[in-house]
């Protein structure tokens, strides 16, 4: 099962980072933000962090990383929610 949003860009991402998914945002860009509910998993040292995953429509560029780092990104880019029933078309999830 999977747990997802849609956000519009605003502006084009004001952070410092060196992954291009977030440089290369541009206004009006759609990007899916969505996780799976499922056990992220064990070893000898800890639990595995759940990832969240992003993915750009208008590219179809992909980014994934921790709950932490994605509030983090999330901080520096300006945008607002897109729901579903405003003719995104769902089979490109």
């Amino acid at each position: 099962m999977k747990l997802f949003n849609y956000i519009k860009v605003n502006s084009p991402y004001k952070g410092k980072t060196k992954f291009n998914f977030w440089t290369n945002l541009k206004v009006d860009d759609t990007i899916l933000v969505y996780m799976y509910l499922e056990s992220p998993g064990r070893t000898r040292t800890g639990v595995y962090t759940t990832d969240i995953y992003f993915q750009n429509f208008t590219t179809l560029e992909k980014f994934n990383c921790s709950l932490t780092q994605a509030t983090n990104y999330l901080k520096n880019l300006e945008s607002r929610e897109y729901g579903i029933h405003e003719g995104i078309d769902d089979e490109k999830i």
